[in-house]
This record gives C-alpha cells, structure tokens and sequence, in this order.
C-alpha cells in the first residue's frame, strides 16, 4: 500500500517519517525569521491597511476642487464605505485561510477566467503598491524641505527602490522591532493630533457643519442635483485611493502563521478597518475646519499639521520637529507597506503559476533564486513605474484603485454566488445584503474612478492588466497543449503489461534503490522505470516512488478537497507500485502535501535517503524539439532546482529525457 503520512504545510509541516510535528525549537525559530510571525502580524498588517491615510483623504479633497463644503458629507460616507467594503472582504480570509484572497474567491467562485482577471488586477497592483509607497514616502519626505529641492525626489524615489530590490534580493529579513515602536508612535500622534485639531476648533464645528449645509443647499438650488452630485461623487471616486491598502491587509495577515486563530484574524482586520476609517473622516473633517490650501511641493497632511502647530503657538524651530516626527512616522509607515508588499507579491505570483496561468517555475517560493526572480520582475516593473510616471502620486493613486477595485468588486461578487449556494447558513440573509451591497460601492467607485479618469491614466493601468492577462492565457494555452501531448505518450505506455506475481516480496533495506520522482503522468513515470530497468539491468533491488502535491490553490473547500487530491495522487502511486510488484520488483511510495512541491520533495527525499542509503533518484524532463528561451523559462526548473538540492545533499539524482 501507498504510504501517506505527509504534511499540509499550511497547518504545519508533519515528519514524513514517523508523523511527529516538528520541535518547538525549529517552530520557533522559523518563526522568528518570519517578519509574519504572529508577534509582529499586526504591525505589517496596520501598515499596509492604514498607510493610505498619508494620500488618500488628499485625493478626495483636491478632486472636490472649490467644492470643499461637500468634505463633511464626503468624509461620513468614506467611513462607512471603508467599513462596508473592508468588513465584507475580509470574509475572503475566512473562506481561503491559506491564501489568494481575491484571485482565489474569483477562481473557485466565478471561474478560472473570471480568476484571471483578478490575479491580473492583483500582481499590477502589487508592484504599484510598491511604487505608490515609495513615491508617497518621498513626497512626505520632501513636504519639509525648501521647494526647490523637490525636483530631485525623483532620483531618490528610485534609489529607495533600488535599496528596498537589493534587500529583498539578499535575502533578508526585516527587523519589525524598531517598525513596531514607529507604528505605535504613528497611532498615537495621529490620534493626539485629531483630537487636538478637533479640540482647538471645537467652538467652530457647528458653524462649519452649519455652513456645509447652507451652501450645500444654495448650490442644489443654483446648479442642481446633477452637477453637485457628479461633483460629491468625484470627490468619492478620487478618494478611493484610501481603500487601497485592505487587499494588502487582508493578504498580510493570512500569512501570520502558527497559532494565529480566524478569530484573531478578524479581530486584527476590524481593528486596521476602524482605525482607517476613523482616521479618513477625521482628516476630512480637519482640512475643512482648518480651511487648508494645496500647496504643490508639500503634502496635504504636512499643510494641516503646519497650521495646526503654528495656531498653538509654537516657534517655528518647534513647528519644524513636529513636522519631521508627523511626516516621519507616515514616511516610516509607507516605505513598511512597500516592503510588505515586495514579500506577498511573489505569492501572488506563486498562486497563479500553481493554476499554471504563469510560469510552474514561480511556485517553488522555497528557492531562493525563484523568489529573486519574482522580486526582480516586481521590483524593475515599480522602478519602471516610478520613472514613467515621475513619481507622481496623484497618477499612481488612480492606476492603483483601479486594479483594487477590481479585484474588490470580482471578490464581493463571489461572495454574493458563495451566499447564494449557502442558504442554509445562519448568516445568509446578513452575508447576502453586505455582499451584495459592498459589490454595489466597490463597482460604482471602480466605473466612476474610469470614467473620470481614463484619459488621466486609467487607461495605461487598464492597457497593462489587459496585457498580463493576455500573457497568461498564452501561458496556460503552452501547458494545456504540453498536457495533450503527454496524453498521447500515456495512451502508449497504457499498453504496458502487468505480470502474474502476486506476493509483493519485501523491501531490502542496504539493496540497490531507484526512487522516482513522479507526477500525474503515468507516461513519465513508466518511461523512467522501463529505462532504468534497460540501462541498468538487474542492478537495482528496491523501486520507491514518491511524489508532492501543492494544496494552496485547493484551500477553499477544506478536508474534501485535500482528501479528493490524497484519493487521485494515491491512486497514481498505487499504479506504478503495483505494476512492479506484478513483476515481482520489491516496490513501495511516499506522498506529502505542502505548499511548495520542490521543499517537500526534498525532504521526502532525505527520507527515502536515511531508510535506503543506496538509493539514486530520477525523474523526467520535457525535451522539445524546437526547444527555445521560452519553453526553457517554462519547463523543467523544479527537476533541476531539486538535482541541484539533492546534489548538496550529497545524493545522487539523474534527469532522464523525455522528448515531446
């Protein structure tokens, strides 16, 4: 029989030898190299989720123009959207824990195609969120300094970037520490600052609500409900730049590992939604209570902190450091957002390339030189974009929210269909109503944000996601008709006959072993087998097949699903073992689960390695006979990435051809 005592990794790694979880030492330790570690979760989830507040309420306030007695009714309605939408989406960590928020609600819910688009939506965004970051933290940084040194924010923008690519490319791991006290700090300023904004002008409240209203009303009556509307709404589709970071949030803290409960999760998630709403409407309120102007070298916030400061009475050497510890802590706040991103982007990558919409080779996030590969690709496109656009935050604000939204509204659509086929659920009727009803916000901000801005820059985000989509269905057409042609070599090997041995003899501990790597082809499997068995007759005396199945993409639908893919892995296991064991070969297998098949392969290898030490390993490898940089980039790294791991190891594994 097929042995199958192997882990899923996303619930933690189980030892393939005797199913005992690994120690709490080595728990620990990986914990502590994991900037997502449950300790930390909450400082690189509040980043992504509240880092918007340092652009976003800027947005909806200069899109208003002098329109700027709508910011009171425009900051109430933020709010409750922001909760709405982030309180609805976040149902999507509850459905998918293990990962792939809004591409997997789409996928699983409304199809692969539907999928598509938003995995598309989602890396664009991933790499503009890096970019925004960086380009927002230097429009902070410069809002202090003289005017005429802004002109150079460019060149340091991208050599932030070129920093935060080389961090990441080495392989480093972030200190959250100094982040976690910057974190706190920025929490608790914001807040002071609120209530000292609020509180210096209380007395004015009601005459600024009072005139909002007024001139609201003299408005209506002068230009009508249509021009004050589309004005409103305007200003509500610009500012759709402060939702921006609860996708992040979202796909943040799901990679907050080990003892992080769903409860938890969605406490930490309503926390980051309370506070930026909060903080959205407050500071809409503010720049209307304290009648800001835009200043065109220095950010909305610094102006209002400027004023404030001033109108306390402090000296200009004190308003100074005020505004270098505000605008500090947004700067530290942002470039922590942009790292986060770099780190969850390349699962988004992973993600796709494990439905085979990108390249296989970007699901071994294990390997190092992969995982450089997905950082190079997101960091050169942020550089890219960053030096295109000249770092121009309100630029970057609106490519951003486009591709948000997107997948916001494809993830809240999913949601209605998953409420729908749930009816019996007790919260059916309160899940359907807030599905169906963030659905309606997220799509009437995604359509208002192009409308209005599509000859601002709506149009190149929508040209670049259309294009990523179409390099992936030319990606999935490459390995679909790969998959039809290996068909055709299994419909040959079918023909294989089994022979007439029926007590499976047992295995011989220090004999000869051939251990083959396989997969869902028999073909590749018996191709390998039948020519071992002729290279090298009589040599071997054990046959051990082993194989690893990747459970992320198959997360929604729980234990039924991972027992689906145990049946149908076990029974292509099952084939080969007992086609040996009818020629009377001494045979045997191994399966594991896990999130990268390359990691678990090789330690289903150290294995088979330590209760055979004669073994040798061999898979198969696709050779093409009009073999290009493309079929290359396509094909065969996980053989060679695990020949390479195996020969560290100081084990023996041979890569057998298989032409197509």
């Amino acid at each position: 029989m097929s042995q199958t005592p192997k882990s899923t990794k996303a619930s933690g790694r189980v030892d393939a030898q005797n199913g005992r979880t690994p120690s709490a030492s080595r728990m620990d330790a990986e914990e502590r190299d994991d900037i997502f570690s449950e300790k930390y979760a909450w400082v690189a989830v509040g980043a992504c989720g509240l880092a918007s507040v340092a652009f976003g309420p800027e947005e909806s306030f200069k899109a208003l123009g002098d329109s700027r007695h709508l910011l009171l009714f425009l900051g109430l309605l933020t709010a409750l959207s922001i909760l709405l939408v982030s309180l609805t989406y976040f149902r999507v960590t509850e459905l998918f824990p293990k990962g792939g928020g809004g591409y997997a609600m789409a996928t699983t819910l409304l199809g692969p195609r539907v999928g598509l688009i938003a995995g598309a939506a989602l890396l664009v965004d991933y790499v503009l969120m890096v970019a925004l970051g960086i380009s927002a933290s230097t429009h902070l940084m410069f809002s202090f300094l003289p005017p005429y040194f802004y002109e150079y924010r460019v060149w340091v923008s991208m050599l932030l970037m070129a920093g935060l690519m080389v961090f990441h490319i080495q392989g480093r791991h972030l200190n959250l520490k100094p982040f976690k006290v910057l974190f706190v700090a920025f929490l608790l300023s914001h807040f002071v600052f609120i209530l000292v904004g609020f509180s210096d002008h209380f007395q004015d409240i009601g005459g600024v609500v009072a005139r909002s209203i007024a001139t609201t009303e003299s408005d209506l009556n002068s230009m009508g409900w249509l021009p004050v509307l589309a004005i409103f709404a305007r200003g509500f589709f610009l500012g759709g730049g402060t939702y921006t970071g609860i996708e992040a949030a979202s796909d943040t803290v799901q990679l907050s590992r080990y003892r992080q409960s769903s409860e938890n999760r969605r406490k930490m998630l309503a926390y980051v939604a309370c506070a930026l709403a909060f903080a959205a409407a407050s500071l809409a309120v503010l720049y209307s209570l304290w009648d800001v102007n835009i200043e065109p070298t220095m950010a909305l916030n610094g102006v209002l902190f400027e004023r404030v400061f001033t109108d306390l009475g402090w000296d200009w050497p004190y308003v100074i450091l005020g505004l270098l510890v505000m605008l500090g802590l947004e700067t530290a706040v942002l470039l922590l957002a942009a790292h986060v991103g770099f780190v969850v982007g390349p699962r988004v990558l992973s993600t796709m390339a494990i439905d085979s919409w990108l390249p296989h080779q970007f699901r071994y996030l294990s390997n190092r030189f992969v995982t450089k590969n997905g950082i190079l690709l997101m960091g050169g496109l942020a550089f890219l974009a960053i030096y295109l656009s000249d770092a121009n935050v309100d630029l970057l604000v609106v490519l951003f929210s486009i591709n948000v939204f997107i997948v916001f509204s494809l993830s809240m659509l999913g949601l209605c269909v998953y409420w729908l086929r749930n009816q019996h659920e007790v919260r059916f009727v309160k899940g359907l109503l807030s599905a169906a009803l963030g659905f309606v916000v997220s799509a009437s901000i995604l359509l208002g944000t192009v409308i209005t801005q599509f000859f601002q820059g709506g149009w190149i985000t929508m040209l670049i996601t259309t294009l990523v989509v179409l390099i992936c269905l030319w990606v999935r057409h490459h390995y679909r008709d790969t998959k039809e042609k290996i068909a055709k070599i299994d419909e040959v090997f079918a023909m294989a006959q089994y022979g007439s041995a029926h007590s499976p003899p047992e295995l011989i501990t220090d004999g000869n072993t051939a251990v083959f790597i396989v997969g869902n082809s028999r073909g590749g499997g018996l191709h390998a087998l039948l020519w071992v068995q002729r290279m090298f007759p009589n040599h071997f005396q054990n046959f051990v097949f082993m194989n690893a199945r990747t459970v992320d993409s198959k997360a929604y639908g729980g234990r039924e699903a991972l027992e689906a893919m145990r049946v149908d892995a076990s029974v292509s296991l099952n084939y080969f073992v007992n086609f040996c064991r009818s020629h009377g070969l001494r045979a045997k297998s191994y399966l594991s689960f896990g999130t990268d098949a390359v990691e678990e392969l090789t330690n289903l290898a150290k294995t088979v390695a330590e209760s055979h030490p004669n073994a040798i390993f061999f898979t198969s490898k696709l050779v093409f006979e009009n073999e290009n940089i493309l079929t290359r980039l396509l094909h065969n790294q996980a053989a060679l990435e695990l020949q390479r791991r195996l020969h560290n190891a100081g084990q023996q594994m041979v890569i057998l051809p298989m032409r197509l």
